[in-house]
């Protein structure tokens, strides 16, 4: 599964990277949910008897970190957290709250 952010138009499929100082503030919250929502998918599939304390655990960046995990530096400028998992924006996603349930 691709980490990568796409977006279709009429004209081509782009996908989307660093924002401009313009658009980040409005860029940083989608890219969050898309990144957590990922992330949880991807690595529930890779270990089904994942636990949440896990899947937090991995947000933290080492040298062996993934690209999928420490591209959050360049994005947000930050490591991801459980505050971002526990937040509104997240945890309102259907998919994402059914997940967490059964980790």
């Amino acid at each position: 599964m691709s980490s990568k952010f796409y977006i279709l138009t009429k004209h081509a499929w782009y996908i989307l990277d660093l924002p401009s100082e313009q658009y980040a503030p409005f860029f940083h919250g989608l890219w969050l949910r898309h990144r957590v929502a990922h992330l949880l998918v991807s690595m529930a599939l890779a270990s089904p008897r994942l636990t949440y304390k896990d899947f937090v655990s991995t947000f933290h960046i080492t040298p062996d970190s993934p690209d999928e995990v420490s591209v959050a530096l360049t994005i947000i400028g930050r490591e991801l957290n459980e505050n971002d998992v526990q937040s509104a924006d997240i945890v309102c996603i259907p998919m994402f709250y059914v997940c967490c349930i059964t980790l």
